[in-house]
């Protein structure tokens, strides 16, 4: 959560995250205070929508957006983190819809996207763990 909230903040100056359930907003809001991003941390909104019906895309897409826009509109959000990885090709399409409606683009990260774009980066850059923070693994 920590690299997607800093990726956020590399596109704009403040970002709400749109997770799936009411009973997340907590934690996710602690990870945000944890990480010292309150002053840049718009809202966090529920799509309140369970995992296993996470398989109707058009359902989610449409409350995706509606929690999206109301994030924009409502909390100052200059862009938005979707904050579980079981939203699978929503952000492309609420990007599109926000677009759209307000006239104006405003990024909408997806984490899996984003985890494993950062780590494909780290591989062509040839980097790895510093050796001063994480010990070598040893076997017995």
């Amino acid at each position: 959560m920590k690299g997607l909230a800093f990726s956020a903040l590399a596109l704009s100056q403040r970002f709400s995250i749109i997770t799936v359930l009411q009973s997340t907003l907590a934690m996710q809001r602690g990870h945000v205070l944890s990480y010292g991003l309150s002053e840049s941390f718009a809202s966090i909104r529920a799509v309140d929508c369970n995992v296993a019906d996470l398989g109707n895309l058009d359902v989610v897409v449409a409350r995706t957006f509606e929690q999206a826009l109301k994030a924009v509109r409502e909390d100052g959000a200059q862009s938005l983190l979707l904050g579980c990885t079981g939203f699978v090709d929503v952000a492309g399409r609420v990007a599109t819809l926000l677009e759209e409606t307000l006239g104006s683009y405003v990024p909408v990260i997806d984490p899996n996207q984003a985890g494993f774009g950062f780590l494909v980066s780290l591989v062509r850059m040839k980097l790895r763990p510093s050796r001063l923070t994480y010990s070598k693994i040893t076997t017995l």
